[in-house]
């Protein structure tokens, strides 16, 4: 058990690094060039985002847990 723990903490990390990483830079993009004074829609649209898992496997928990993940790294990057 604990060894798979292992390998599903490691696929989420590279998921959440590689996905949250591309969506921050094209979100920081369009927040810079047309709302420069709304920070706060960073956070959002992580957020919004975040439900993209939830939504493709259809299971409500993976949808909170993809907002609450996707809010947290936009807090951290901001």
């Amino acid at each position: 058990m604990a060894g798979w723990f292992l390998v599903y903490l490691f696929y989420v990390v590279v998921v959440i690094a590689v996905y949250g990483n591309f969506v921050s830079v094209i979100l920081d993009a369009i927040r810079k060039k047309w709302l420069p004074n709304m920070r706060w829609l960073f956070v959002f649209f992580h957020g919004i985002l975040g439900l993209i898992n939830g939504l493709f496997f259809q299971d409500t928990y993976l949808a909170y847990y993809g907002v609450a993940a996707a809010m947290l790294y936009a807090c951290i990057d901001w």
